[in-house]
This record gives structure tokens, C-alpha cells and sequence, in this order.
């Protein structure tokens, strides 16, 4: 069963959130409604995490008190449900234990249990609909408004090149990559997922699978280039420097390379927003006050969506081996 695994990395930027330097701590209580998730074609399960900032008094021990009071972090009667815009497609979401779904919550200073997050199975032969726009609807009752957030669903896209899995050739020279842009892609990161058999020292006979995630390129604004396509370079020197960093010197023992990926991560705008505020006032030049990014119409967090892309099954020719076998990054590295 597939997770939306990128959502409970945002998670944890609820405690920049519920700490927010606009929030008054000596004013009358207000419902600060917390909101992180994404919504992906690659996924058959979809989670949001909905939690609420508390406003206590000014005094630590006090709110570290109501930090660990379940009551004060989680709501008890959510009503959530997603919804294709300009129809009646709508479907509930469910609160679960992240715990039982397999996801822990890293220890500090919120409660640990419960751990509650919201999550939608679409009913068997539905699937969301790419490219069409999806409304989160939370009721809070007790006569709040409603807190929406919307998305364009990303859109699934192909790669133009490299075309099709074999072997290529990766020099100490710029290599080229294309995709088809499709709708609701605002940015892509780029790796290559480098799968390799390392031959175990204490155990000649046997050879451990292994991998090495090379991040290549983040945040790459998907309206440059062309309306329709997108085109990307790296070096392919940085390829053999990155595996010759990576690894330590075989030691007498063998390295295969098995196969390498090219994985592509599209994101939707509100995500790239998201992201981009964030990281827009740091440095030396930054000021104290952290600019916040939100797309509820209530509240503070980001619903967007995602779609990753895996082209897969690629090899070295024989010029791209011997470098890898001979070359100045990875000589050392027992690769044949």
C-alpha cells in the first residue's frame, strides 16, 4: 500500500506554525485551525493532519503543561471531506492512530498519543481525477466557518529523454534530460536513485543490494522553458564525483553497478509556495520574522499535491563503465 510520505515531512513544520510571531499570547482564545497534507495520482491511500495551535498564558511551564494535553492539540468532532471541484464527487475522511498506519510521531514537547491523523481509501474503482482542481472542506462545528484549501491535482507526464531504460552514456560533460510539462506541476526535484552489489567482506560469495540517492537539482520553476516541455542539464562528472564521495575505498573487495533511476518530483503550486516563502527570508541578509505561507482559508499550513515520476532501468555503456571502473573520482572503488 502506497503513503503520501512527502505530508509527514511537512508535519513537522507545525510547531513553526503554532509558534507564529503574529499570534498574540495574551489575547482571547481563538480556534487556530493546523493544516499539512498532499494529495497524489501515485497514492491509494491520502492523509491530512489536522491539529490546532493553542494560545496559553505567557508562562513556559504553563504552555509546555497544555502542550502535552491531547485537548489541546486535536479536535474532537472534525467533520473533513475532499471534493472535486464543480461536482459531487465527495469523499470522507477518517480519523485514524498515524501510529497503527505506521507512522511515529518524533518525541519533544507535544503528546505523544494520540497521534491522529485523517485518512481517505478511495471506494473501490474510483480514483482522483488528474489534473482537476480538489477542495478540502473541514467543519469544525459550533457554528466556525469552514476551513477549504484547494489544489490542482498534478498531473502524471513522461520523460522525453533519456527515452527509454537501457544503457546511455553518462560523460564528464553536460547531460541533458526532458519532460512532458503537464497540468498542475509549479516545480520538480530531481535525483537518481544509483542501485549497486557490494560484495560482502565477510562473505566473499555474497553480494549486498545497496543504493545511493543522489539529489540532484530542487525547486526547479516549472515555468521556464518551453509551454509544453522541460529541459534540464547536469554535469555528468558531478555523477562519478558524487559515488567516488560516497563510498569508501573497497578494500579488496567488488562493486557492481545493477542499474541507475532518474526519479522526478513534481510539486503543485501552493507546495512551492509553501516552500519558497519559507526559505526566502534566510541568510545574513534575513530578518528575524519569518514570513507565513498558507493556503487555508483559515488557519495556517499548505494542502497541494504531488506526483513522482520513476524512470527506471537504466545502465552504463561501456564507455560510462569503464569510467566509473577507471576514472579519477571512483578508481578506488572496486567497480567492474
Amino acid at each position: 500500500m502506497k503513503k503520501n510520505w512527502i505530508f509527514f515531512l511537512l508535519v513537522s513544520l507545525f510547531v513553526i506554525s503554532a509558534c507564529d510571531n503574529d499570534i498574540d499570547l495574551t489575547a482571547e482564545f481563538k480556534d487556530i485551525p493546523i493544516v499539512y497534507g498532499l494529495i497524489s495520482s501515485n497514492d491509494d491511500v491520502h492523509y491530512v493532519k489536522i491539529q490546532r495551535a493553542f494560545l496559553g498564558s505567557q508562562d513556559d511551564n504553563n504552555a509546555l503543561e497544555i502542550a502535552q494535553n491531547p485537548d489541546s492539540l486535536y479536535y474532537t468532532n472534525l467533520d473533513v471531506k475532499l471534493q472535486r471541484a464543480g461536482t459531487d464527487d465527495i469523499y470522507s475522511l477518517s480519523p485514524v492512530s498515524a501510529v497503527d498506519e505506521g507512522f511515529e510521531r518524533e518525541e519533544g514537547i507535544f503528546a505523544q498519543e494520540p497521534n491522529t491523523v485523517y485518512k481517505l481509501i478511495l471506494p473501490d474503482g474510483e480514483e482522483l481525477v488528474e489534473g482537476a482542481e480538489y477542495i478540502l472542506r473541514i467543519n469544525r462545528g459550533d457554528d466556525q466557518p469552514e476551513v477549504t484549501a484547494s489544489t490542482i491535482l498534478v498531473e502524471e507526464f513522461s520523460v522525453t529523454n533519456p527515452s527509454s531504460a537501457g544503457d546511455i552514456s553518462i560523460r564528464y560533460r553536460q547531460f541533458t534530460m526532458g519532460w512532458r510539462k503537464k497540468a498542475g506541476a509549479a516545480f520538480y526535484d530531481v535525483k537518481i536513485f544509483i542501485h549497486y552489489l557490494e560484495q560482502n567482506p565477510e562473505n566473499p560469495s555474497e553480494f549486498l543490494e545497496k543504493t545511493l540517492i543522489w539529489d540532484i537539482a530542487r525547486n526547479l520553476d516549472a515555468d521556464t522553458g518551453s509551454p509544453s516541455a522541460f529541459s534540464f542539464q547536469f554535469d555528468g562528472e558531478e555523477f562519478y564525483r558524487f559515488i567516488g564521495a560516497e563510498l569508501d575505498d573497497n578494500q579488496g573487495f567488488s562493486r557492481i553497478l545493477s542499474s541507475f533511476d532518474f526519479v522526478i518530483d513534481a510539486g503543485g503550486q501552493e507546495l512551492f509556495d509553501f516552500i519558497n516563502i519559507g526559505s526566502a527570508n534566510t541568510g545574513i541578509t534575513a530578518s528575524q520574522v519569518i514570513p507565513t505561507y498558507t493556503n487555508l482559508s483559515e488557519g495556517f499550513g499548505v494542502f497541494s499535491s504531488r506526483y513522482r515520476l520513476i524512470h527506471a532501468g537504466f545502465t552504463l555503456n561501456s564507455e560510462g563503465r569503464d569510467s566509473l571502473a577507471n576514472g579519477i573520482y571512483t578508481s578506488d572503488l572496486g567497480f567492474n
